[in-house]
């Protein structure tokens, strides 16, 4: 009797496991799209396409014919120019401590409205840097092996906040590297060089730094590692302060001039672009909780914001 028991509930737990379940996903009508980053030194362009539905694996499709206009100061300052493929552009460019809107007027979708405000640039005061050489690798020949070095640098930031109220930064930057191919004779000695070929390549950075190692992101060890930094002014506010970070190396590079670009941002662009690392970060792992992405524009998605930048070049020879 137990047997036929087990047996029958056997059965019943693997028919269970082999029921297929249809949901019905409910189609909603499709949303303008709106997307613009706008800061003073570009003119404004702001890309148009419609939502799409979660199955649909049909390309992106853009928005022409649009009325898209651009208010400075809740004054209409321009309606932007239709470029095609779903881009529109402006014949200005925005200015520092002014509040733009965005709004925009298509056939057959809501009207969609957002709004941003551009913060004066935080200039950066000082930066440093330190050479560091670390092993990338390791050559051999039939004979023996040895360890490649490259050069990385570590570098210190400092900044004022202006602390007035909470302020939003991201650091980014590329590089100019001088790579060089040697001529080798049969004993691996070098007798010349071959080739030297000049290369720009977009900075990736790690750090300890706590304004950034205290938000929410998946960290590897101790520090976090990006193409950027994220960070407020919730530790420091209204101070002085020295961010510390890492370029990792590149194989076989000499870097030469490092650019990096300090942003000052609202706090929409902060929370966009945390959205996007966090979803980045997420991505792959069953496990995770889905990330949406940030979207400040009203009856519609997208994100319209602003942002000014301090660019500060230095010479590493």
């Amino acid at each position: 009797m137990n047997r036929l028991f087990y047996l029958s509930l056997t059965c019943l737990l693997l028919s269970a496991c082999e029921t297929v379940i249809e949901v019905d996903i409910p189609r909603e009508a499709p949303k303008l799209v709106a997307n613009a980053l706008i800061n003073p030194d570009s003119l404004v362009a702001v890309r148009l396409s419609q939502s799409k539905f979660v199955l649909d694996n049909n390309p992106l499709q853009t928005v022409d014919g649009a009325v898209v206009k651009i208010f400075e100061n809740g004054q209409l300052k321009e309606t932007l120019q239709g470029l095609g493929d779903g881009l529109y552009q402006s014949q200005f460019k925005p200015a520092e401590n002014s509040e733009y809107t965005l709004q925009v007027e298509a056939p057959g979708f809501d009207p969609v409205e957002a709004t941003t405000f551009i913060q004066p640039k935080v200039h950066i005061q000082d930066l440093q840097y330190d050479s560091l050489s670390v092993q990338s690798g390791t050559h051999c020949t039939p004979d023996s092996c040895w360890d490649i070095y490259s050069n990385t640098y570590r570098f210190r930031l400092t900044f004022k906040d202006p602390g007035a109220s909470a302020n939003f930064y991201e650091v980014s930057g590329y590089a100019n590297a001088a790579d060089t191919i040697y001529l080798y004779d049969e004993s691996w000695n070098i007798i010349g060089i071959d080739t030297i070929f000049y290369s720009t390549w977009p900075l990736y950075f790690y750090t300890e730094d706590p304004v950034v190692t205290n938000l929410e992101f998946e960290f590897e060890g101790e520090g976090y590692e990006g193409p950027t930094l994220l960070f407020t002014d919730e530790i420091f506010s209204g101070k002085e302060y020295t961010l510390s970070f890492d370029q990792l190396g590149y194989f076989g590079s000499n870097l030469t001039e490092v650019a990096l670009q300090f942003k000052t941002m609202d706090e929409a662009h902060y929370r966009y672009l945390r959205s996007k690392t966090l979803q980045n970060d997420n991505e792959g792992n069953p496990f995770a909780e889905p990330v949406p992405v940030y979207s400040n524009v009203d009856q519609g998605f997208g994100i319209f914001a602003g942002y000014s930048a301090d660019t500060y070049r230095l010479s590493l020879h």
